[in-house]
């Protein structure tokens, strides 16, 4: 059997490894492994960033090599210390300039973090938006009112709001006008998901992982849900609802 190297895989498979390989491992060591890996991560779309794991020092070294204008994809875990690292990031990078960014995964980051980024997110053709947090410090009240009003200015198809608490009054929904058409989200009361569905008119998927059903909306929210699994209105496809 012939023996084939890695290096004789196509460019794009090789990205796809180097997506699950942190930023820091990619440009400091697989960089300088030959000639042809120094040509690839010259064209990572991918940066996939986990905070834990780079230093201070390996931000410097990152952002004097990475362009941000050709990442489509950016990744980033805060981690669980006292010190989110992303704050390195964000004085290394502006989320600005990530002007080809399609997909952003924000996770265990501070709120004050999370409020730099959403200011500067507006420009960005963004179509997936992922985020959650499991730190305690987060006030999901306050954290929403900030994702929202952001969210509406994009043109986003995808949205991931992961620990967030939805059992709360969700009128602010109300300003949402991109076209989302996956929503997954973790604990929702019925009379709330119903307040999403009726402002997210684009919708196809929604996920959520529990369902809190009041004994009030009990009927109210099986006839609801029928409606819109079952029914096919008029040049519309059906929603898809999913409860985990």
């Amino acid at each position: 059997m012939e023996n084939i190297s890695l290096l004789d895989l196509p460019v794009e498979l090789l990205h796809k490894i180097f997506y699950y390989v942190n930023a820091s491992t990619t440009f400091r060591s697989l960089r300088y492994v030959c000639k042809q890996f120094y040509v690839m991560t010259n064209t990572v779309s991918v940066f996939r960033l986990n905070s834990d794991s780079i230093k201070e020092s390996d931000y410097r070294f990152i952002s004097r090599i990475i362009q941000p204008d050709m990442i489509r994809s950016l990744i980033l875990f805060g981690g669980y210390s006292d010190r989110s690292q992303i704050e390195y990031f964000l004085s290394h990078f502006k989320i600005d300039q990530f002007t080809q960014l399609h997909s952003l995964l924000i996770h265990d980051i501070f709120d004050s973090e999370l409020k730099k980024i959403l200011e500067h997110i507006a420009s960005l053709p963004l179509e997936t938006l992922s985020i959650g947090s499991r730190r305690r410090s987060w006030d999901y009240i306050k954290m929403l009112s900030l994702i929202l009003p952001a969210i509406a200015k994009l043109n986003l198809r995808k949205l991931f709001l992961k620990e967030f608490d939805f059992n709360i009054s969700l009128t602010s929904w109300s300003i949402i006008q991109c076209p989302i058409k996956h929503l997954t989200i973790d604990e929702c009361k019925n009379v709330n998901y119903r307040i999403i569905l009726s402002h997210l008119p684009h919708l196809k998927i929604f996920i959520m992982r529990h369902c809190i059903n009041n004994d009030d909306d009990n009927n109210q929210q099986t006839s609801f849900s029928d409606h819109h699994t079952s029914e096919k209105p008029s040049g519309k496809k059906a929603r898809s609802i999913v409860v985990k």
